[in-house]
């Protein structure tokens, strides 16, 4: 998101998301850290609602086509963390949206939304519950378990991002940023109440339930956003650049974020259990989300140097280097060794992540740096 006056408070968020996320990717089910694991899982709230807001300055700056061939080859990149969550997700039958590839979708109908009518904040609220509500109807309508296909793309599938509901978080970001402080306290309130007004009547909120996404969770969502952006747009103390903060880096890296803290956890969670041989780990193990942190936060350092002082990096200016790392992603998974295809797939993704701000000078456009949305 480059502008004249960059507002850090957006990288703050973001690199709230990243947090969150370490805390649900290690699924701690015991006690307190049962529900700090589920609060970790509202992590797409800021991280999405930001992508939106990014995609809006994009809509206001640059012309469709090198914005959305950008969004295109990210959307076939997202698939690296498929490969990493379900190495056979390229056999049948069901082939999912997470993370990025749902970033690109998000991204890309905010970007259309703004660039071709310039609606007025109200509308992307309006977009946004429609959103979520096309998902109740479809759950009647186009029951995943009738329609496989469609699950983890259009449909409620474990784990997955599909774009019903998931696109409201792109739209409901829009309207919190262009909203104001007011307005973000006014629906702050609406929301509460409802949720409160629910519970109290006996109506099944079931809050947990996020994949199948719940009413319950919905209102939970909009809780924390308009709760985050009212307190992280009011107080400018949130945007201070330092070259210390983690939590700022992770939220302007968070492309390469996503990949190394999965890595990070691949290697030391899935494979070494320290969470499980390590005595003060056992017994305290909020240790391990800092061991995590700290891991994914030194790595990050050293790649980008890397990838700074590295002579091979010119290549990634050559469109031809991206459609090769898009095709190893589509095909990597094909191999049937899934130890092999997950860490392949953080590899290409790490490499991608790495270079993505060169894409734009690989498409040979406009430069939308600002494209780099995850």
């Amino acid at each position: 998101m480059q502008s004249k006056a960059r507002d850090l408070s957006l990288d703050i968020l973001k690199g709230l998301g990243c947090l969150l996320m370490i805390m649900a990717h290690l699924p701690f089910k015991t006690g307190l850290y049962k529900d700090l694991t589920f609060l970790g899982g509202f992590a797409p709230v800021p991280f999405y609602a930001v992508v939106g807001i990014t995609a809006l300055f994009q809509a206001r700056k640059y012309p469709p086509r090198p914005v959305i061939l950008n969004y295109l080859i990210l959307f076939l990149l997202g698939f690296a963390l498929n490969g990493f969550n379900s190495p056979d997700f390229m056999r049948p039958p069901v082939i999912h949206l997470d993370i990025v590839s749902i970033i690109a979708i998000g991204a890309v109908a905010v970007y259309l939304v703004e660039y071709y009518f310039k609606p007025p904040a109200w509308v992307y609220l309006i977009l946004g519950v429609i959103s979520f509500l096309v998902k109740l109807g479809l759950d009647i309508l186009l029951p995943a378990q009738n329609y496989p296909l469609l699950a983890g793309i259009l449909l409620p599938y474990s784990g997955t991002f599909p774009i019903i509901p998931w696109l409201f978080l792109f739209f409901m970001g829009v309207y919190v940023y262009r909203a104001g402080w007011k307005w973000n306290l006014f629906w702050l309130v609406v929301s509460l109440l409802i949720f409160t007004v629910l519970s109290a009547t006996g109506f099944n909120l079931d809050y947990r339930s996020k994949f199948d996404m719940s009413a319950g969770y919905f209102l939970l969502s909009c809780i924390l956003l308009f709760g985050l952006f009212l307190v992280f747009m009011s107080f400018k103390i949130f945007n201070k650049s330092s070259a210390l903060n983690p939590i700022l880096f992770f939220g302007q890296e968070s492309l390469l974020f996503l990949f190394v803290h999965f890595g990070a956890i691949a290697l030391f969670s899935l494979q070494l259990h320290w969470q499980d041989r390590l005595p003060l780990m056992k017994h305290h193990l909020f240790l391990m989300w800092l061991w995590i942190f700290f891991v994914t936060w030194v790595v990050m350092i050293l790649l980008l140097y890397l990838a700074r002082v590295n002579p091979l990096h010119s290549i990634f200016d050559r469109i031809w280097v991206w459609v090769l790392l898009a095709a190893l992603v589509l095909t990597v998974p094909l191999i049937p060794n899934n130890e092999f295809v997950r860490w392949a797939a953080v590899v290409l993704g790490v490499i991608a992540a790495l270079h993505y701000h060169q894409l734009s000078r690989a498409l040979k456009g406009t430069q939308p740096s600002t494209v780099a949305a995850a």
